[in-house]
């Protein structure tokens, strides 16, 4: 049985971040033999998030003599969380799923009538671009979700890469 554990520290200097995190794993170290459950130092990471331009400093972590892996990005609850909070490794993740997501409704496209496209938009695509938005769409790199969306709309009305979404969807009544 899998258990995900999350713990948040925060701390306005290095020293004190870095005293902080030895003494909450120890912490959670003692937590666990109680509870009878085990840390797997190999699945365990250790993310600092500090602002863009702020130079950070690696932490020396272990946990059972084990030396905890300090990574940039940690997937959490399906989102990707970077150390600066740009979103771009999200992004990219989401990107790949709307790719592969076009290219089906490409294929449905001449097989299947638009009420049935519509399903498979909202099951497919709509999904996965709702999914947690509120954190992830004021980013930078959003216009190109946007992008694909216009895509596959355009693929669903059977319409021209020049054709306005816009213009189409207003004239249309569902």
């Amino acid at each position: 049985m899998a258990n995900d554990t999350s713990v948040l520290v925060t701390t306005s200097t290095y020293d004190e971040l870095n005293h902080t995190c030895s003494s909450v794993l120890l912490h959670v170290s003692k937590w666990f033999q109680v509870d009878q459950f085990v840390l797997n130092a190999n699945k365990t990471h250790a993310v600092q998030f500090t602002p863009h331009k702020v130079c950070c400093y690696p932490l020396n972590l272990t946990y059972a003599d084990q030396i905890l892996v300090e990574t940039i990005t940690v997937k959490f609850l399906g989102l990707q969380l970077d150390s600066h909070n740009t979103w771009m490794t999200h992004i990219n993740s989401i990107l790949h799923k709307l790719s592969t997501v076009c290219f089906i409704m490409r294929r449905l496209s001449h097989i299947l009538n638009i009420d049935t496209l519509r399903i498979v938009y909202f099951a497919h695509f709509h999904t996965l671009i709702k999914y947690s938005i509120i954190f992830w769409g004021t980013s930078t790199t959003m216009h190109k979700v946007f992008v694909i969306q216009k895509r596959i709309i355009r693929i669903m009305l059977g319409i021209g890469p020049r054709n306005s979404c816009r213009t189409v969807l207003r004239n249309l009544t569902y």
